[in-house]
């Protein structure tokens, strides 16, 4: 399969074929008795050269038939012709069982290529993507295997699916980066950002240990076009950098604060440390980067009172304490101003009727912002790659 997603440009064609030559048992039995003895010698070329000139006619079905014994003996001109003959609906053929049948001896002829083609079939693409309807996750490793070993880049995607699809009963992600490696590194782009993916839903603490990896995968697939992957690349290079000198529990907090900062979600990022990690390093970090940036402002108050109590001796105790105080002198200030308003406003309107200003009760600071990013591929995987940061 020279790419198993270019059927989608193809417009289905009107097939029109006579009922005598496709269904009469005659018609069909003298075929298939033509096919097997014109092409039972070695001599292939003559039968899949009469098999074309049977497609081009559009008598699909005698095509088929003359096209099956030479892609049987692992000839890759007969194979690359008849699976779309078997498989795809614009053809009337759609016999899955036939092609695995040619298919398993193709194979084990040892033509490698005939090997992918039935790896992808197996794995849900077969042409038309995706396509489930010939889909057997079984089959992949029978297949597949040996086609990646003999680098046929369809066999190997079609065992990075196999390790890697949430649907799939052998999911493994440890399996599924090994040959997403192999296959990103053969050109497939798609391979890349699952690759990156496999590893980021892995364990906190695996993923930091694995960060170099990520960050090899992450520059693939943003030298393949992925702009979300090329936004994430300094991050990771600081995890990867930070996992030798903080250890990778500390250094994957520190990277989510990164990660939030990337997004100007300040106050989020204090609020991850003190909150949901509840990790000291990232908190230290969190909340030096904010001062550092000038952007105190945003950190929630309740925040700034936690770091205050479990860090007072330390920078970051201090750092909050004096926001904490700037934001007490403004609420003085606020509060003066308020009442000299209502002084005034009491005044010239004779007796006063009301009552003081109100204000909230504390600092709110914006929401957080979880950012999903998608990126469509062309390809052998034919779609979308999501991406949360």
């Amino acid at each position: 399969m020279n790419s198993p997603v270019h059927a989608l440009a193809r417009p289905i064609v009107a097939i029109a074929i006579s009922a005598a030559a496709l269904f009469l048992p005659g018609a069909v039995a003298q075929a298939q008795t033509s096919a097997a003895t014109e092409c039972s010698a070695r001599a292939m070329g003559p039968c899949v050269a009469k098999a074309n000139a049977m497609k081009a006619r559009r008598e699909y079905r005698a095509a088929a038939d003359y096209l099956e014994p030479a892609c049987r003996r692992g000839i890759g001109d007969a194979c690359r012709e008849i699976w779309p003959l078997l498989l795809q609906a614009q053809y009337g053929i759609r016999d899955g069982a036939r092609f695995y049948a040619i298919y398993d001896q193709a194979c084990a002829a040892g033509d490698a290529d005939a090997c992918g083609d039935a790896a992808l079939v197996a794995a849900g693409y077969s042409g038309e993507v995706p396509n489930r309807q010939f889909s057997d996750y079984r089959k992949v490793r029978r297949y597949g295997e040996p086609g990646c070993r003999g680098n046929d880049l369809e066999a190997c995607y079609a065992m990075l699916r196999l390790y890697a699809d949430p649907e799939s009963p052998f999911r493994n992600p440890d399996q599924g980066v090994i040959y997403a490696r192999k296959s990103c590194e053969m050109g497939e782009p798609t391979s890349c950002a699952i690759g990156s993916n496999l590893i980021g839903d892995m364990s906190t603490t695996v993923f930091a240990q694995r960060s170099a990896e990520a960050l090899w995968f992450s520059e693939k697939a943003c030298g393949h076009g992925a702009q979300d992957f090329c936004a994430s690349l300094p991050n990771l290079r600081t995890l990867a950098a930070r996992v030798r000198q903080y250890g990778p529990n500390d250094a994957y907090h520190m990277f989510i604060v990164d990660q939030g900062f990337s997004f100007n979600n300040w106050g989020g990022s204090v609020a991850y440390a003190v909150n949901e990690a509840r990790n000291q390093a990232s908190t230290r970090y969190a909340i030096r980067r904010v001062a550092e940036l000038g952007r105190m402002n945003y950190v929630n108050q309740n925040d700034l009172y936690t770091i205050e109590h479990y860090y007072g001796g330390e920078q970051a105790g201090q750092l909050a304490r004096t926001e904490l105080a700037r934001r007490q002198r403004l609420d003085e200030r606020e509060r003066r101003r308020a009442e000299s308003e209502r002084q005034r406003a009491a005044q010239s309107a004779g007796s006063y009727v009301g009552s003081g200003s109100s204000r909230s009760g504390g600092y709110r600071p914006p929401p957080r912002s979880g950012v999903v990013r998608c990126t469509t591929y062309e390809g052998y995987g034919g779609g979308t790659v999501c991406k949360e940061d």
